[in-house]
């Protein structure tokens, strides 16, 4: 049985201030029984997202009682994490900073690395951005549907492993 309802991916190309509208920045969300859909930014005179916009937008996602998996890439969203801490608190978990093992029935926040998954699927038309993004909410998607995402969540890791990780992060997908 999955673990999440929703999986969103996301891509953080870009460098600007946090209300910068850039076009590399992306999301794209999925639930169980449908591939991932991009998902537009509010309404508003920008075009694309701002990194403020998404974190905001993502405080209302993982607020809701739906359990929710975000691939996101930290090194360029690490202020955004601890915004994402103070406004939610526990509903949301730091994989692996808040442990290996996520609670039943919560969302969480994971890194993720685009590159590890973006050539199993085909472009149609995306930009690489675009791509990145779909890429992480389609295989974080089917990986919860065909069952190796628990796999994944718990890498064979030496204990010494696990402790730098548990301080430095560690790469949902990697082995």
């Amino acid at each position: 049985m999955p673990a999440f309802a929703r999986c969103i991916g996301i891509d953080y190309s870009g460098a600007e201030t946090p209300h910068s509208s850039l076009k590399g920045l992306r999301v794209y969300q999925a639930d169980r029984a449908s591939s991932p859909e991009e998902v537009a930014p509010p309404p508003s005179p920008r075009r694309y997202w701002t990194r403020r916009g998404i974190a905001e937008w993502l405080v209302a996602r993982l607020a809701e009682d739906v359990p929710t998996l975000v691939g996101k890439s930290t090194h360029a969203g690490i202020p955004w994490l601890l915004y994402l801490r103070r406004q939610l608190g526990e509903l949301v978990h730091f994989w692996p900073f808040d442990g290996w093992q996520i609670p039943a029935g919560r969302s969480a926040v994971a890194e993720v690395y685009p590159a590890l998954w973006k050539h199993a699927y085909a472009v149609n038309g995306r930009t690489a951005d675009q791509h990145d993004a779909y890429s992480v909410a389609a295989w974080l998607r089917q990986a919860d549907v065909d069952g190796p995402l628990a796999r994944f969540l718990n890498p064979e890791l030496t204990r010494s492993q696990r402790t730098v990780a548990g301080i430095e992060g560690w790469i949902l997908g990697v082995g």
